[in-house]
């Protein structure tokens, strides 16, 4: 997420711009290199971060909103499935076999690295190349930003000084590593994990999905995208080091949901 936002960030000339002119000086742009590195909160600072945060969070958040629908029609489909004039109400209501080996191969899959198709990552490459052929709609959101904001304005900032490539690939690894987005879909595939063991016939496996999978993803990417009510606190926004991780909205409500797929469902029975 934090990668395609900098390239979607790479989309707005007047970031790229901006931050290009401040650097004409070789002298101010290793210093801008260095501030970034150290604090990937200082791109938001870098004019036209704006413009860039906008793209970021308006591309995203529609995204978000259509996995969202996604999960609304999967959850929607266990409960219709079950119904007795559905042709695929045999196959729903009959029970999972060897479901051990069902749940192992579910983590196998999930421990394997997904990789865009080689036409979408050539479109990609090309975008944060070119800073165009996304057919973006532009729009502009102020401070303050996400860590997972500020850390796609902080990668496209390096890309546009030049400071982005092989050569650099520590330093913009590392900003793609961020605890509240990580923590939360950790939690998520827990959740899955669990539904997944709790399931009996195949329509609750559905629910599983439709919650922990698009629902779940759906509502971390929108919450990493928008900044958390100003009351919270710093730890619980943050993640403060010297205290543990606090738990997301969502992992909480997945929590709640999967504590028994089999309950949430016939309860609407």
């Amino acid at each position: 997420m934090i990668a395609y936002g900098s390239i979607l960030a790479l989309q707005s000339p007047e970031f790229v711009q901006g931050v290009r002119a401040i650097a004409a000086d070789p002298a101010n742009r290793r210093q801008m290199i260095d501030r970034i590195v150290a604090d990937p909160a200082y791109a938001a600072t870098l004019p036209g971060a704006d413009a860039a945060a906008g793209l970021i969070i308006g591309t995203i958040g529609r995204d978000s909103a259509a996995m969202l629908v996604i999960a609304d029609a999967v959850e929607a489909d266990a409960y219709t499935i079950q119904a007795r004039n559905d042709p695929r109400r045999r196959w729903a209501v009959a029970h999972i076999t060897d479901r051990v080996t069902r749940l192992e191969g579910a983590k196998a899959l999930s421990a394997v690295q997904m990789l865009p198709s080689a036409e979408e990552s050539a479109r990609l490459f090309a975008a944060a190349n070119s800073g165009a052929g996304l057919s973006l709609n532009p729009s502009r959101s102020g401070p303050p930003y996400t860590p997972a904001i500020a850390r796609s304005l902080s990668i496209a900032a390096l890309a546009a000084l030049g400071a982005g490539g092989e050569d650099a690939r520590a330093n913009t690894e590392a900003l793609t590593v961020e605890q509240n987005s990580e923590f939360c879909l950790n939690m998520s595939k827990l959740m899955l994990f669990q539904c997944l063991a709790a399931s009996r016939p195949s329509y609750e496996d559905m629910f599983c999905v439709g919650r922990h999978v698009a629902r779940d993803l759906a509502t971390c990417t929108a919450q990493n995208i928008t900044p958390a009510p100003a009351e919270a606190s710093e730890t619980a926004v943050a993640g403060a080091a010297d205290s543990a991780p606090a738990q997301t909205p969502v992992a909480e409500a997945a929590a709640a949901a999967s504590a028994s797929a089999t309950s949430a469902l016939n309860s609407g029975r």
